[in-house]
């Protein structure tokens, strides 16, 4: 991921291949971390996107995501909110 400023404001670049559409728009799929008794587990949430731009690599997305976020690019088993996720 890398910050890029753009015309209309700060966008967040990313892979192309992190997104995904549906009727509601653009979204992907952000790792999120929780603490339970047996110690620390991974969950894929969506994250709606609001973009200004992509092509077949790349995509600016201007909100939604942070720098920070670990975003998913592929998986071997198909997604939902919420899913249980290995790193």
């Amino acid at each position: 991921m890398e910050l890029a400023a753009g015309e209309e404001g700060d966008a967040l670049l990313v892979s192309s291949r992190a997104l995904r559409w549906d009727r509601d728009g653009a979204y992907a799929f952000v790792i999120r971390e929780r603490t339970g008794p047996l110690g620390n587990a991974y969950y894929a949430e969506r994250a709606n996107v609001e973009l200004s731009g992509a092509d077949d690599r790349t995509a600016a997305v201007v909100s939604g995501l942070s720098e920070f976020d670990r975003i998913v690019v592929e998986s071997e088993e198909p997604l939902e909110d919420g899913t249980r996720v290995r790193l």
